[in-house]
C-alpha cells in the first residue's frame, strides 16, 4: 500500500495470482474486496448459471479450479456493479484517438494483458496466465496502478495513455473503461 496526498491514496501490490482483486481495489482506491468475497461472487454466478441451465455444470467457470485466483471478467463486473460502477467492453478494433478521456463519469480502465507473443511467452502463459491491472483517473491525471509496480506511475499526457492502449491492442490485451453509474 502507498499513501500520498497528491496522487493515488491506495496501491495494492501483487500477491500470488490475485491480480483481479488488486486491480479492482486499486480502481476503488480502498481494500474493498478479498479473495473470500471474490470467491463468493464466483460461487453466486455459478449457482445462477446452474439454476438456469438444463444440463449439469460441475466446475465453476468463474474462478481457477485450484482456488488460486484467475477470476473471470464476470466476477469483476459484478464486483464493480456492487459499488455502482459500470464495466464497459471496449471494441479492440477501435483506436483511442477520439476517446473522451476527460468525461466526468470515467474512473479509469481495467486492463487484461496477455503479454508478448512468442514460443517461450506462450509456454509461460500456461503457468502464469493473463494479468489484470488498473489505470485510475484521479484529479484529471491517469495513473498506472498495476499491482506489479512498486508504486503508481502517472501518465505524462493523453498521448502516452493512448500509446499504451495501442500497445495493448498489438499484444492481444483487453481494455474495459470503468464508469460511475449515471
Amino acid at each position: 500500500m502507498m499513501a500520498d496526498n497528491n496522487t493515488c491514496k491506495y496501491h495494492e501490490r501483487q500477491s500470488t495470482m490475485k491480480c483481479a482483486i488488486h486491480a479492482v481495489n486499486n480502481m476503488l482506491q480502498e481494500p474493498v474486496y478479498t479473495k473470500e468475497s471474490f470467491d463468493q461472487i464466483a460461487k453466486d454466478l455459478f449457482h445462477e448459471e446452474k439454476a438456469s441451465k438444463a444440463s449439469e455444470i460441475y466446475i465453476n467457470p468463474y474462478k481457477n479450479i485450484f482456488g488460486l485466483g484467475n477470476y473471470d471478467v464476470s466476477v469483476i463486473e459484478m464486483a464493480f456493479l456492487r459499488r455502482k460502477l459500470v464495466l464497459k467492453w471496449w471494441d479492440m478494433r477501435k483506436d483511442f484517438v477520439d476517446f473522451d478521456f476527460e468525461k466526468d463519469t470515467l474512473m479509469g480502465f481495467l486492463i487484461n494483458y496477455r503479454g508478448e507473443k512468442g514460443f517461450f511467452s506462450d509456454l509461460f502463459k500456461l503457468i502464469q496466465p493473463n494479468h489484470w491491472y488498473s489505470i485510475r483517473k484521479i484529479g484529471g491525471v491517469f495513473y498506472d496502478v498495476d499491482s506489479k509496480l512498486d508504486k503508481p506511475k502517472p501518465f505524462k499526457s493523453f498521448e502516452d495513455l493512448s500509446k499504451r492502449m495501442k500497445d495493448l491492442r498489438k499484444n492481444e490485451g483487453f481494455i474495459f473503461p470503468i464508469y460511475k453509474q449515471e
